[in-house]
């Protein structure tokens, strides 16, 4: 059983959701009492006796109902991750806590807070420093970051708008974006929030205007938007509970603190090309020719040399240029995580591709693929059924077709998942451009999964992410949307040089949107895949 399976159960009532996917034979907890103006406030330091040494410190900061057994839990699951956490308190040692606090007295709580943002900061820092402050040999004082759920989320924004010295925070489902307190203060730290496009008091609308202040801020930044998802959509024990956008969350918040505390990870994309981990040795890789009615088309595969059974595959669409030496790294990097890669040609083996084609060509070539949209559509296709060619199907899995693709493919892939071809379960665009339809639009109870990496200073407007939102949603499709704060076109190329104005590669974007596209598709090809478009409920 996969850890969201053993959550998925759990939530349902099969058993607690709080004692899974943690080990809790190493945690320790300790008790930490701490004062701030006239209030005492009590938080918990949680952390694995497994790590040796002092570790980065995560703040985790609670939801209306007071720090109770849920925050516990993600502190004991950080702890698990090598972290120290601390659940902090902003209510008070003398309040009560989770199912024991009223709707009403969870109200007056954050409405005491929200009418003095001194007093609410004030707590905050108390926490921040009773955190900081525990024993050196678990805790690094110089490593702080903080994450929080709900009202805690709205918390740790309100933190990053004080510029406050801590490296990073996360809010998942903050009850609001709009700033309560002082704003305009630079925050020289990151900045993940994850919403849900179902949260009531989060309109989209919020969520651009806070994308500006975001980018006033001066922060390195990542807002991502799920489908679907309501306000508590993290929390097993609420009615809002889904599961789909919990996994999707947690990946995104554990991956985004190993960044942080490890920005090596980050640095070693100075040279992808060379240090990224791919082995030729242990893999097979090729042209391939196929045919799209009379036409030759030469794609490029790779997979595990040591396949001895059919594999999942990422299909790859490529950029404007066509098969280059980027697709193709990219080919071999999926068959290094032990899946079938096929980039698939779209121009024909009679155009020679790669960085050289001339723009004008370029131009030209997409241009006749995009009115009217049918030939593209065609060229995927026809990359799908040479997966079952007597040649690659020994090795791919044409079931588990998990199809990505970068700017003009971006875009492709968009129309591929319209199309609903069958074993397609799910694709991920990147820097895509507008993504609304060229063709038809998707029709209801569209079951694959789409995941879209955009670069927030890319050309796309807000009423295109919009438009194709509105059509997502009429159709039930499972979307989620990544912005990137700070990026551009073309982000994921490390040959497009870092410098440029409107394509430039960014290499936290990159590795951000790879490891999320990783993640997608393990979850998509796994068993009992939660994706599911209609019923409604993915419970």
């Amino acid at each position: 059983m996969l850890p969201w399976q053993a959550l998925f159960s759990a939530a349902v009532g099969q058993d607690s959701p709080f004692t899974q996917n943690v080990n809790l034979d190493t945690v320790e907890e300790q008790a930490v009492t701490y004062e701030f103006a006239a209030g005492s406030f009590e938080g918990t330091l949680v952390w694995d006796t497994s790590f040796e040494g002092a570790r980065p410190i995560v703040v985790v900061f609670h939801d209306a109902d007071g720090p109770d057994a849920f925050e516990l839990w993600v502190a004991q699951r950080l702890a698990n991750a090598g972290y120290a956490a601390f659940v902090a308190d902003l209510w008070g040692a003398d309040v009560a806590s989770g199912s024991e606090l009223s709707r009403e007295e969870q109200d007056a709580a954050i409405e005491s807070l929200v009418d003095d943002p001194t007093e609410w900061l004030g707590r905050v820092q108390a926490a921040l420093d009773a955190a900081t402050g525990q024993d050196a040999s678990v805790v690094d004082p110089e490593s702080v970051a903080s994450i929080g759920y709900g009202f805690g989320g709205a918390t740790v924004l309100e933190l990053a708008r004080s510029g406050a010295d801590v490296l990073a925070v996360a809010a998942v489902h903050p009850t609001t974006l709009t700033a309560v307190g002082p704003a305009g203060a630079s925050f020289e730290g990151r900045v993940l929030v994850v919403v849900g496009d179902g949260q009531e008091d989060v309109a989209s609308a919020d969520i651009f205007e806070f994308e500006d202040e975001l980018r006033a801020l001066g922060a390195v930044w990542e807002v991502i938007r799920l489908a679907k998802a309501k306000q508590a959509f993290t929390l097993p024990t609420a009615d809002d509970f889904d599961v789909v956008s919990d996994i999707r969350t947690w990946h995104a918040v554990t991956e985004f603190l190993q960044q942080v505390f490890d920005p090596d990870l980050i640095e070693y994309l100075d040279d992808p090309f060379s240090v990224t981990g791919v082995d030729d040795s242990t893999l097979t890789s090729m042209d391939f020719e196929y045919m799209e009615g009379d036409v030759l088309l030469r794609g490029f595969v790779s997979y595990p040399a040591d396949a001895q059974e059919q594999l999942p595959v990422m299909l790859i669409i490529p950029d404007w240029d066509g098969i280059g030496d980027y697709e193709k790294w990219r080919t071999k990097l999926v068959a290094m995580e032990g899946y079938v890669g096929f980039t698939a040609d779209i121009y024909g083996a009679n155009v020679t591709q790669g960085p050289s084609l001339p723009i004008d060509e370029r131009r030209a070539l997409t241009s006749s693929f995009f009115t009217p949209v049918t030939l593209f559509r065609s060229r995927m296709a026809a990359a799908l059924a040479a997966l079952k060619s007597d040649a690659l199907s020994p090795v791919a899995d044409a079931s588990k077709v998990v199809a990505i693709g970068y700017c003009f493919g971006g875009r492709g892939v968009g129309e591929l998942m319209r199309d609903e071809p069958e074993g397609v379960i799910g694709v991920g665009s990147f820097h895509g451009g507008d993504m609304t339809t060229m063709g038809s639009v998707a029709q209801e109870c569209n079951n694959i999964a789409t995941a879209v990496f955009n670069g927030a200073n890319d050309w796309v407007t807000d009423e295109q992410i919009d438009e194709f939102i509105a059509e997502m949603n009429a159709a039930s499709v499972n979307w989620e949307w990544h912005n990137y704060g700070g990026t551009v076109h073309s982000f994921t190329n490390p040959e497009v040089p870092r410098d440029g104005e409107g394509n430039a590669y960014n290499p936290v974007a990159d590795l951000r949107s790879w490891e999320s596209v990783k993640a997608f598709m393990e979850t998509l090809i796994s068993e009992g895949n939660p994706y599911v478009a209609c019923p409604e409920s993915r419970r």
